[in-house]
């Protein structure tokens, strides 16, 4: 049954990865402008907004960003409140650095020929790569082959955001903490109540593979990782009701949130200020 209950819970994972809803670009006192490119974690869509960005309908209560993705705004925006920048939201679920959707070079090529990335932007931040992992390992591609990929995919794209912003800092944030310490996962959360289901390789495996990869490709391109994991310790999926910053499947915790497996509010902005302040 344990194992049923896995297959269920990546199958959900993946069921809703391609999901994202957004504002208009956050405001801030002058101080250069920022571009933020990546996929459903930073975009966080509701899934009207993400209906209303793919099928291009003014839905009601539904927006859609500066790239015509559903996105709430709400990283973006906390993440220029806390620069001090202007910043621009060009993120759209199920977006992915080289595996299938949108690839970020494409979003970072569309804020190009708006004209909002160019010479006079101060930073792009990057925050994608979910979609480049598990895929891959439901699939029984080699770990080793997925994450030499991956890394070479995170260098590409932050090329590319070099050449296109060259007076920029490139900023590669990475992922919270998902799994809990001991690896497990909880998708079934009644308040504190959670469940864990034990370890799922996959999801420990696509924490591992995503936060070496970023680290080795910000290394060898020029670019800032930043790091998440040390902010998140203790809001992992299966954490108390009001400490976790991921939710489950089946999740009862107060805190406001948009998407299952996906990120909390308070967890989107407590990212987005650690990254706007390295």
């Amino acid at each position: 049954m344990k194992r049923k209950i896995s297959h269920l819970a990546i199958a959900a994972i993946a069921a809703i990865a391609p999901l994202a809803v957004a504002a208009p670009a956050a405001t801030a006192a002058p101080g250069g402008t920022a571009v933020f490119v990546g996929d459903s974690i930073p975009s966080n869509p509701t899934p009207l907004s993400y209906l209303a960005g793919k099928t291009g309908s003014p839905l009601p209560g539904a927006h859609v960003n500066e790239n015509g993705c559903g996105s709430d705004g709400l990283m973006p925006s906390a993440y220029g409140q806390a620069a001090g920048k202007q910043t621009f939201d060009y993120t759209c679920a199920g977006a992915s650095v080289r595996s299938g959707g949108e690839l970020v070079t494409t979003q970072l090529n569309h804020a190009a020929a708006a004209g909002k990335l160019n010479a006079s932007t101060s930073e792009v931040v990057i925050m994608a790569g979910a979609n480049d992992t598990y895929p891959h390992i439901l699939n029984k591609v080699p770990l080793n082959q997925i994450e030499t990929d991956l890394t070479n995919g995170f260098a590409n794209t932050i090329d590319l955001a070099h050449s296109l912003a060259p007076n920029a800092r490139v900023k590669l944030v990475g992922y919270s903490q998902i799994s809990a310490p001991n690896g497990d996962v909880c998708v079934i959360n009644l308040g504190d109540n959670t469940m864990p289901l034990g370890a799922i390789p996959a999801v420990r495996d696509s924490e591992n593979i995503l936060q070496r990869a970023g680290i080795n490709a910000a290394n060898r391109a020029g670019a800032t990782f930043v790091d998440s994991k040390a902010i998140s310790q203790g809001h992992d999926i299966c954490a108390p009701a009001n400490q976790r910053w991921i939710m489950g499947v089946v999740d009862t915790s107060p805190q406001p949130h948009n998407l299952i497996v996906h990120m909390t509010n308070a967890g989107l902005r407590a990212l987005a200020t650690n990254a706007a302040q390295k």
